[in-house]
């Protein structure tokens, strides 16, 4: 970081590749081989630990916000569907950003945070949030990393509690 001469504070980032979401977009319905989501999925869960351990919740996880550090991609076949490639990025490492809505535990409510398909049902129903729904959103980045899709997607958060309920089994009080 430094001071700008007219008095306003530059933040340098590191150049970063893609978002999961644009990579996963440019591979048209396809998840990842199941060790990359392995990759992606262990390193949420560290950059949450440390995150929690700082008593910060994110609020707005979802692929749009983890950044693969390099974009480029071999084509190998997808296991689980014969005949079918899919991208590898030579590299699963990622990087999570945008913590505009990052919020510390003093400062949370029982406000609407995140992105509706992400979005815990806690949120969805208007009921005080935690931490946790942090990794309401890191599963449903798994999830979707895995699958090539998102597991629960609607238009509306009724419907997407709706969605969630049948997926789960059990009704949100």
């Amino acid at each position: 970081a430094f001071l700008h001469p007219t008095h306003h504070y530059c933040l340098v980032f590191e150049r970063l590749g893609v978002s999961v979401h644009e990579f996963m977009l440019k591979d048209c319905g396809r998840g990842l081989l199941a060790g990359d989501v392995r990759s992606i999925a262990h390193q949420l869960v560290q950059c949450l630990c440390f995150l929690h351990g700082l008593s910060l919740t994110h609020t707005d996880l979802k692929c749009r916000n983890v950044m693969l550090r390099n974009p480029r991609y071999d084509l190998v076949p997808l296991p689980r569907a014969k005949g079918v490639a899919t991208r590898k990025p030579r590299s699963s490492e990622v990087v999570v950003i945008d913590f505009g809505g990052a919020l510390f535990a003093q400062e949370r409510g029982d406000g609407k945070i995140g992105t509706r398909h992400y979005r815990p049902p806690e949120v969805i129903i208007g009921q005080p949030w935690d931490e946790k729904a942090d990794l309401w959103s890191a599963g449903c980045i798994i999830a979707l990393t895995y699958l090539g899709y998102r597991p629960i997607q609607a238009g509306e958060d009724l419907e997407q509690l709706a969605l969630m309920e049948r997926l789960m089994g059990r009704e949100f009080p």
